[in-house]
């Protein structure tokens, strides 16, 4: 199976890469969150999507580095964001102004310094999350 499986992901992650070389492929942790596979998804050479729950906790858990993973979900709870900073993963998706006000907070909360990167489903709206998110990230406290 391990083999068969790592051919797939090979198959598909190239299959992309042919036409767009820096093609990541992310694993939706949704899919099947279990320890062994999420870790065989890992070896085979894909990132992680993780959206709620414990997800982020499991993807760390089997190996995946931060810069590997992308937060996605909708309503985000605090706690979630805050496990997604803890160490900070590669994104978090936003899905709203509302939404990207709650990322700061909990990122000043922590004390994390974060930038001005994000994603959206809509090329207006991920404007205007942009502009937002230029506007609303934590900055350093002066000396």
């Amino acid at each position: 199976m391990t083999g068969a499986l790592n051919h797939n992901i090979a198959a598909l992650r190239d299959s992309f890469r042919a036409q767009h070389p820096r093609t990541r492929v992310f694993y939706a942790g949704k899919a099947c969150s279990n320890l062994w596979f999420l870790d065989r998804a890992r070896r085979a050479g894909i990132d992680a999507e993780v959206s709620s729950g414990g997800e982020p906790w499991k993807v760390r858990k089997v190996g995946f580095e931060p810069r590997q993973i992308v937060f996605n979900g909708v309503a985000k709870t605090r706690d979630e964001i805050e496990a997604a900073l803890q160490p900070p993963a590669e994104a978090i998706v936003v899905d709203s102004v509302f939404e990207l006000r709650r990322v700061a907070e909990v990122a000043a909360d922590l004390g994390a310094e974060r930038g001005s990167r994000c994603a959206s489903t809509s090329t207006r709206r991920a404007r205007r999350t942009r502009a937002c998110a230029r506007a609303w990230a934590p900055r350093p406290a002066s000396t």
